[in-house]
């Protein structure tokens, strides 16, 4: 029934584990991403876990659960023929695809990111001429017409970092959600 992220938040707040939110499953990125949602807001839901994002986005649709956090690229072709009412996007900034949606931050979870991402990764002995070649290279795919073409229609927006960029933000990411996974009390399966 929430048309914003306080609205959200404050019924969560009047009413704690009254309220349920659907995931992928068990440790999977929507699961976790609302596991932060909710130690970042004092709030308290009950978990659904669903095996794979589609039955659970279904069931949203159908009623059975009030909210999950999901991929760009699972939700889209719902959110796009309005059957799912995004309150906001969980990356640092507005996404290209809907900027008239805020961010959890902007909508007031002060802090609040979470990205879903895929980065290439190689041996720690591998020489620094060849990470700086393969660097080089998936700078060139991010880039390329063909791969933003088949990219953009799912939701997913191809981006590039050097490898120090990187290593820094995996450090950081194994820090934040080593604590979120700890609250979660999820256990690998």
């Amino acid at each position: 029934p929430a048309k914003t992220v306080r609205e959200l938040l404050a019924l969560a707040r009047a009413k704690p584990r009254q309220i349920n939110y659907g995931s992928g499953g068990i440790g999977t990125a929507s699961h976790l991403a609302t596991e932060l949602l909710q130690l970042m807001t004092d709030t308290a839901m009950v978990h659904v876990p669903y095996k794979g994002l589609g039955p659970a986005l279904t069931d949203l649709m159908g009623g059975q659960t009030q909210l999950i956090i999901s991929t760009m690229a699972s939700a889209l072709p719902q959110v796009k023929s309005r059957r799912l009412r995004p309150l906001a996007v969980t990356t640092a900034k507005r996404s290209g695809f809907f900027p008239e949606i805020p961010t959890l931050d902007e909508a007031g979870v002060r802090g609040y990111e979470f990205n879903t991402w895929y980065g290439l990764l190689t041996s720690a002995k591998t020489p620094a001429a060849v990470i700086d070649q393969l660097n080089r290279e998936m700078a060139r795919v991010a880039e390329a017409p063909a791969v933003r073409e088949q990219f953009t229609p799912q939701g997913i927006e191809a981006t590039h970092t050097t490898p120090a960029e990187f290593g820094a933000y995996l450090k950081s990411e194994v820090g934040k959600w080593g604590k979120v996974v700890k609250a979660s009390g999820a256990k690998p399966e």
